[in-house]
C-alpha cells in the first residue's frame, strides 16, 4: 500500500473581496491571514487528499467620496481538497469549503480619519455557512514544506443584509511535522 499521511501546519496572507455585490462605491481588498491544521494522505504517486482546519480573515472595503466603510468578516474555515500531483514537486488542486463566523465587526472611516466600529445592528449577517469551490496551485520545496496559491469563490450568496459573495486568493505555506 502507498499512503502517506502527514500532519502540519498552513499560514499565509488574504486578499479577499466581496463581489457581486448591491453595496455603492469602490470596492477594495482587505489583507488578512489564514492560519491552522493541516491532514493529509497521499495516496498514489497522483492523488493525494488533504482536510484543513483554518482561522481566516476575509472582507472588504467600499469607498464612496469621503465615507470608507469596512467589513472585517473572520471566519473558521474548513476545505476539503483533492490534490494531482503532477510531479515531485508540483501538484493542482480542487475541493470544496464551508466557513462560519468567528468575528464579524464593520468600521466607518469618513474623510480618512479614524476608523470607528459600528454598532451590531450594521454587521454582516449569515444566512447559512459559506460553502464555496477552491483551485491551488502548490510547489514542494521538499517533503515536508511547501508553498500554495490558492482561489476560493463562494458558491452562492450566504449574507442575509446584502448581496455579496467572498472572493479570496491566498498565497501559503505548508510545513509538515508528523509523517505517519
Amino acid at each position: 500500500m502507498f499512503s502517506q499521511d502527514y500532519v502540519g501546519i498552513k499560514t499565509g496572507i488574504n486578499y479577499s473581496n466581496i463581489t457581486n455585490t448591491d453595496l455603492e462605491g469602490n470596492p477594495k481588498a482587505r489583507v488578512g491571514m489564514q492560519v491552522g491544521l493541516v491532514l493529509k494522505s497521499i495516496e498514489s504517486e497522483n492523488w493525494a487528499f488533504q482536510i484543513e482546519f483554518l482561522y481566516s480573515q476575509k472582507g472588504a472595503s467600499f469607498v464612496e467620496d469621503i465615507v470608507d466603510v469596512t467589513y472585517q468578516l473572520d471566519m473558521f474555515q474548513n476545505n476539503i481538497v483533492y490534490n494531482r500531483i503532477i510531479n515531485k514537486k508540483i501538484s493542482v488542486s480542487t475541493g470544496l469549503f464551508w466557513a462560519t463566523f468567528v468575528k464579524n465587526k464593520t468600521l466607518i472611516s469618513i474623510d480618512n480619519g479614524e476608523k470607528n466600529e459600528l454598532g451590531e445592528e450594521f454587521n454582516l449577517r449569515s444566512k447559512s455557512p459559506e460553502i464555496g469551490g477552491l483551485l491551488r496551485l502548490e510547489y514542494s520545496i521538499n517533503e515536508y514544506i511547501s508553498l500554495t496559491l490558492d482561489y476560493n469563490i463562494s458558491l452562492f450568496n450566504y449574507l442575509s443584509n446584502i448581496n455579496g459573495k467572498n472572493s479570496l486568493f491566498t498565497l501559503g505555506i505548508h510545513g509538515y511535522f508528523v509523517k505517519g
